[in-house]
C-alpha cells in the first residue's frame, strides 16, 4: 500500500453529509470552549482541552474546499469568491467578537478566510516554498499575532490541504503547526514557571486535540450520504448568535462583567 494512499485514509476528503457532521462537531466544541472561556475564565480543562480540537476540524473543512475546486480553479476560487465570503463574514462577526469577549485579536473567521486564500494559492507554488512559509508562521509563534491562532492558524489549512494532496513531506510541518497554533504568543514571554506551566499545558493540549479531530473524521467516514443537512451560511449565523447567548447569560444571570 503506497503512502499516499495511507495518507488519504488518515486524513480523508469527505463531503455531503459527513463534511456536515464534522462542522456541527466543531461548532459543538466551539460551543465548549467559549462557555470554558468566557463563564469559567479557563478554569474547566477538560473543557479546554477539547476546545483545541475545534481550529484543526475548521481548518479541515477550509481544506476540502479548496481542494475539490482544483489545482486550475482554487487560486481564484478561494480569493474572489470563498476566501472573499469569509473575509466579509468575518467582518460582519468582528464588532459582536469585540463585544462579547475579551480578545485583542480579530476573529478567527479571518483566520479561515487568509488561510482559504493562502491554500488556494499554495497551488501555484513551490513545495519548498510552501514549506518554508510554515516554517515562518510556527516561528512567528514567538510573537503576538494580529489574529486568533496566528500566522500558525493561518497556514494551518493549506498544511492540511497538502497532505490530502500526498504531499508526504508535509506532516512534519502540519504536527508543527498544530503544535504553534495553540500556543500563541507564550513563546514570546520571558521564561518564568507560570510561564513553563503553560507551555506544559499547552504541549497537553495539543497531544489531546491531535487524535480528536482523527476521531472524529474516523466517525465521518462511516456517513456516506451525498446529501447536505447544513443551510449553506448556517455557521455563519450560528458563530455570532452562541457568542451572544454566552454573554448574555454571563451577564445577565451570573453578574459577570
Amino acid at each position: 500500500m503506497s503512502k499516499y494512499i495511507e495518507d488519504k485514509k488518515l486524513i480523508p476528503q469527505l463531503d455531503g453529509r459527513a463534511l456536515d457532521v464534522i462542522k456541527i462537531i466543531a461548532a459543538l466544541f466551539m460551543v465548549i470552549d467559549h462557555l470554558d472561556a468566557m463563564l469559567f475564565d479557563r478554569m474547566i480543562g477538560e473543557m479546554w482541552m477539547i476546545g483545541r480540537a475545534t481550529f484543526p476540524l475548521f481548518a479541515y473543512a477550509v481544506a476540502v474546499s479548496v481542494l475539490k475546486a482544483g489545482p486550475e480553479k482554487a487560486p481564484q476560487y478561494t480569493l474572489r469568491t470563498y476566501g472573499t465570503r469569509l473575509l466579509i463574514a468575518a467582518i460582519i462577526v468582528e464588532p459582536v467578537c469585540r463585544v462579547t469577549r475579551d480578545v485583542v485579536e480579530l476573529n478567527v473567521l479571518f483566520t479561515l478566510a487568509l488561510g482559504a486564500i493562502f491554500a488556494g494559492l499554495t497551488y501555484k507554488m513551490k513545495d519548498r516554498a510552501v514549506y518554508l512559509c510554515f516554517v515562518i508562521a510556527a516561528f512567528s509563534s514567538l510573537a503576538p499575532s494580529f489574529v486568533e491562532f496566528g500566522l500558525s492558524g493561518v497556514v494551518f489549512p493549506a498544511a492540511v490541504l497538502m497532505v490530502m494532496r500526498g504531499k508526504k513531506n508535509a506532516w512534519p510541518f502540519l504536527i508543527l503547526l498544530a503544535i504553534t497554533l495553540n500556543m500563541g504568543g507564550i513563546l514570546s514571554e520571558p521564561i518564568t514557571p507560570d510561564t513553563t506551566a503553560l507551555i506544559i499545558v499547552t504541549m497537553m493540549a495539543f497531544a489531546g486535540a491531535a487524535f480528536l479531530p482523527l476521531v472524529v473524521l474516523r466517525i465521518a467516514t462511516e456517513i456516506s450520504s451525498p446529501k447536505r443537512v447544513l443551510p449553506k451560511y448556517a455557521l455563519h449565523v450560528f458563530y455570532p448568535t452562541h457568542l451572544v447567548l454566552i454573554w448574555g447569560y454571563g451577564y445577565f444571570v451570573m453578574g459577570l462583567p
